[in-house]
C-alpha cells in the first residue's frame, strides 16, 4: 500500500464521517419538526421512517391513547424506510382493537421522557 493509498483512504473515510453528520442533523431535523407539529395538534403531511427516528436517537414513538407503553420502533417488524404515520396502530388497552387509530403525540429517547422535555430539547 503506497502513500497515496493510504491518502486516498483517510480522505474517504473523512467524508463519510462528514456524510454520517449530515444524515443524523437530517434526521434530528425532521423529527423535531414532526414533533412540534404534534404538539401544535396539527396532522404534518410529512412523516420520517422508522430509520430516521432510530438515527436521530428518537426510536420511541408514543401513541395518545390508554396504551401503557411506548412503541420501541428498534422492534417493529418493518423496513427502517417504513413510514412512521403508515403504521397500523389500535389502542388495544381500551377498545381491543375496535378503537380508530390512535394519536401520535411523538418521538422520544426513552420511554420515560416527559413529553414537554422532549418536545423543548435544543439541537
Amino acid at each position: 500500500m503506497g502513500k497515496g493509498d493510504r491518502n486516498d483512504n483517510i480522505r474517504m473515510q473523512s467524508m463519510r464521517a462528514a456524510l454520517d453528520r449530515a444524515t443524523l442533523t437530517e434526521a434530528l431535523n425532521l423529527v423535531e419538526a414532526w414533533n412540534a407539529k404534534l404538539a401544535e395538534g396539527v396532522t404534518p403531511q410529512f412523516s420520517p421512517t422508522i430509520g430516521c427516528a432510530i438515527n436521530a436517537g428518537l426510536p420511541w414513538l408514543r401513541p395518545g391513547c390508554q396504551q401503557t407503553t411506548d412503541l420501541d420502533l428498534r422492534r417493529i417488524v418493518r423496513p427502517r424506510d417504513y413510514p412512521i404515520a403508515a403504521l397500523k396502530l389500535t389502542c388495544e388497552a381500551m377498545c381491543r382493537g375496535q378503537a380508530p387509530k390512535p394519536q401520535l403525540i411523538g418521538l422520544f429517547a426513552s420511554p420515560d421522557m416527559p413529553v414537554a422535555t422532549a418536545h423543548n430539547r435544543q439541537i
